[in-house]
């Protein structure tokens, strides 16, 4: 005679086991798995790691374009202030710090 009676129960897909004699669970295994077969699980893995290296990817070109950009507006400042000073004509160089002393 069997002492425990072992229940899937149909709504949490959880395994139970329950106490022939007294009718307590005993113990209770999570089954959240088992709805899905293991291919599926695996396909399913495979696409969340492809979409995350989409998402990397977007945010990387992104990014590069974002610092292609900054370099353009930088590299411009930098020669309107050269074609600046070219056009002041300054005749000596600036004062170092070092010179004041």
């Amino acid at each position: 005679m069997k002492k425990t009676h072992y229940l899937d129960c149909p709504f949490c897909k959880a395994t139970l086991e329950v106490d022939a004699v007294s009718g307590k669970l005993v113990n209770k295994w999570e089954g959240g798995r088992k709805d899905k077969p293991a291919q599926e699980r695996f396909s399913d893995a495979v696409k969340q790691i492809e979409e995350g290296k989409k998402k990397r990817d977007e945010f990387f070109s992104s990014a590069h374009e974002h610092l292609k950009e900054k370099r353009k507006l930088a590299e411009k400042l930098f020669g309107e202030s050269l074609k600046k000073v070219k056009d002041e004509g300054l005749d000596e160089p600036p004062l170092r710090p070092f010179d004041l002393d």
